[in-house]
């Protein structure tokens, strides 16, 4: 028997000897240990802490916690609680403490014996295990979207391999065999066939399967009706205080796998319920839908780069953003394995929406002409890289794709340069042909590098307000900065509703920087930056818009330019009434236009562009009503009882690329 003897007074002579910054510790314990292990012992912080050891997967199943003998409604009820367990992995929590920790699912095999179970298991393994690859080979995600980490389990199959044509027949079989006498039974198992066969035929990227692809989601989101509706009600789906499904769940063990899985602190899971996870498939597959439909639409770069603005506008799910990845660039990769060959392939052997140098070129009225190392051939191959880069950037998620349009201006420099060459070359006028579709001479290479290079600039700055990066008092260097981005790119958006939409966003940025001047002059407490004895006024300018110099065209403003542009407001040559006045009537005007645009029929807007326009002239109304407002608090000679706020809700809910606010007025306390 263990004796235990009292070691206080040598560890208290032991810590008197101990110098400062001195650590004793053996060979099983660094610093790297100790900054894991915060607390030692402590069961949310210690990595290292023995933990419990539960019943194996062996034992669980001779337990009976897992029968094979199911009625049709508790087959219809663990279908649901597997639908639950795959959104809660889509969103934020693992694999191996959501969808396999049902028993049913650590050991598929074995269901053999009832059709209708082993074809709704293998059904839910093949949907993980074609997600989990799809979202592996896109590279468009991270674990900050959602989390593909198996512990090296072998819970999806062996790599290379898939079991999905038998999950479709054993599906197709158990539906026949199901008829009528389970409806909502064979919903699910018809929802789950429709979902694998539309991802599995949406992946071809080829036309002929996006299109049979919308079709089977379609379908799936029909019989998904059937099935929200069924377990609506059903309080067996409930999420249960252990994180299992419900208190009836059946054969789920939240820590199955727990011994399996690497050293980390426990994740808290938040389980999904029925409705919310009904909600989040449905919103899957119609944005899937859309995705799909956008894609097939496209035939030029700015069609291309319209629908990738507008789609990740929308900050759409990992799986949604994967699959147009795929879309998009899969028959590059196929055309080269094809061919044999690392170079891009011909343009006849890729489809329209795919990024390659032939839509750089048509977008150019460039012919590549017969020497593969002359300069606007090489111009070309580059250009084909450049957009390939921004369609990856366009799908990440929002925070990252900000960052990837600022790390992204080098490669525009980088063409700029190939630009120069190309043009200034030779052989550039036998290459040039008229564009037939406007009847006039396409943008020059440099011209359009220097657009496109506006246009990652202008997101760069534009999706920092959906983020909320930005304070108050930084507003009118914001918008004057988009101003000059907007007037950089104009005339060269590549199609008349662009060109319109985008001369209202360039009023609505001029409106922006005067309504932020009357308010910093009307209460100038809240739109001034507090004071920081670090960053003074030029390194605030350096931190938001040095990035701009990283390519030479569009020139890169300066501070001093900024001060040379509001040199009179900021003298207070204009007083506060006289500049709310001024944003009233511009956002006045702005109204005008955008209703004019929308209910004109000279310019063929696509339903983003209406959003985004019906969005703008409500802040434009609200906006001018605050300005006016506000203007009529600061005529008289007492202090302003108003404080403003600014609230982006309306501009997330309608816009795509550019983020306007509304201003709010509440009384001061």
């Amino acid at each position: 028997m263990a004796t235990w003897l009292d070691a206080t007074a040598f560890l208290e002579r032991g810590c008197g000897a101990l110098h400062p910054e001195e650590l004793v510790h053996g060979e099983d314990f660094s610093l790297y240990e100790a900054m894991l292990a915060i607390q030692i012992g402590d069961t949310k912080m210690d990595i290292g802490l023995r933990r419990e050891q539960g019943p194996s997967l062996a034992e669980e199943l001779a337990s009976g916690h897992a029968p094979l003998a199911l009625s049709l409604a508790t087959l219809e009820q663990l279908g649901m609680q597997l639908m639950q367990a795959e959104a809660t992995w889509h969103l934020g929590s693992m694999l191996p403490t959501t969808v396999f920790s049902s028993l049913y699912m650590l050991d598929i095999p074995r269901l053999v014996s009832n059709p209708v179970l082993h074809a709704l298991c293998l059904s839910v393994q093949q949907s993980c295990n074609l997600v989990h690859d799809l979202l592996l080979n896109g590279h468009v995600c991270e674990d900050e979207d959602i989390s593909i980490h198996t512990f090296g389990m072998r819970i999806l199959g062996a790599p290379g391999t898939t079991a999905l044509p038998q999950a479709c027949a054993a599906l197709r079989s158990a539906v026949e065999d199901l008829g009528s006498d389970a409806p909502g039974l064979a919903a699910h198992l018809s929802f789950r066939l429709h979902c694998l066969q539309g991802l599995e035929r949406m992946l071809a990227a080829n036309a002929d399967g996006i299109d049979a692809g919308v079709a089977q989601l379609e379908l799936a989101l029909g019989c998904l009706e059937a099935v929200s509706a069924a377990a609506s009600s059903d309080a067996a789906t409930d999420t249960a205080a252990d994180g299992s499904c419900g208190p009836r769940s059946l054969g789920f063990v939240p820590g199955i796998n727990v011994r399996h899985m690497g050293l980390a602190p426990p994740r808290a899971l938040a389980w999904v319920g029925a409705r919310p996870a009904a909600a989040h498939w449905r919103g899957v597959l119609r944005a899937l839908c859309d995705a799909a439909r956008a894609v097939r639409a496209v035939r030029t770069w700015p069609q291309l780069r319209a629908a990738l603005v507008t789609l990740a506008a929308r900050d759409s799910h990992a799986i949604v953003r994967s699959t147009l990845y795929a879309m998009l660039t899969k028959p590059m990769t196929a055309a080269r394995q094809a061919a044999g060959s690392v170079t891009t392939p011909a343009p006849g052997a890729l489809p329209p929406w795919c990024p390659s140098w032939a839509m750089a070129a048509a977008t150019l009225g460039l012919r590549r002409g017969n020497d593969p190392c002359g300069p606007v051939a090489q111009f070309l191959e580059q250009a084909g890289v450049g957009l390939a880069g921004w369609v990856h950037t366009a799908c990440l998620n929002r925070c990252r794709q900000r960052r990837r349009h600022r790390r992204q201006l080098a490669d525009w420099a980088n063409l700029l340069d190939h630009a120069a060459l190309a043009q200034s070359s030779p052989g550039y006028a036998a290459s040039r042909r008229r564009d037939v579709r406007r009847g006039q001479p396409a943008l020059s290479p440099v011209e359009w590098v220097e657009s496109e290079a506006a246009g990652s600039q202008l997101l760069h700055l534009q999706l920092g307000f959906p983020l909320n990066l930005y304070a108050p008092a930084e507003f009118v260097t914001l918008y004057w900065y988009c101003d000059y981005l907007l007037l950089a790119r104009r005339g060269r958006w590549g199609s008349a509703p662009e060109e319109a939409v985008a001369d209202v966003d360039r009023a609505a940025c001029q409106a922006m920087v005067v309504l932020c001047q009357g308010v910093a002059a009307a209460a100038g407490a809240c739109m001034r930056r507090p004071p920081s004895p670090f960053n003074t006024a030029e390194d605030v300018f350096e931190q938001r818009f040095g990035c701009m110099r990283s390519v030479a065209r569009p020139e890169a403003l300066t501070l001093g330019h900024y001060r040379a542009s509001q040199a009179a407001v900021e003298a207070g040559a204009v007083s506060a009434a006289a500049l709310l006045l001024g944003a009233a009537t511009r956002f006045g005007a702005l109204v005008g236009a955008a209703a004019g645009l929308l209910a004109g029929t000279a310019v063929d807007l696509a339903p983003a562009q209406e959003r985004h326009l019906t969005g703008l002239r409500r802040i434009a109304t609200q906006n001018g009503l605050a300005a006016q407002l506000l203007m009529k608090g600061t005529a008289g000679e007492a202090a302003p009882t108003l404080v403003p706020t600014w609230d982006f809700s309306v501009a997330r809910e309608h816009s795509t690329c550019m983020f306007f606010p509304i201003l709010g007025l509440k009384r001061a306390e």
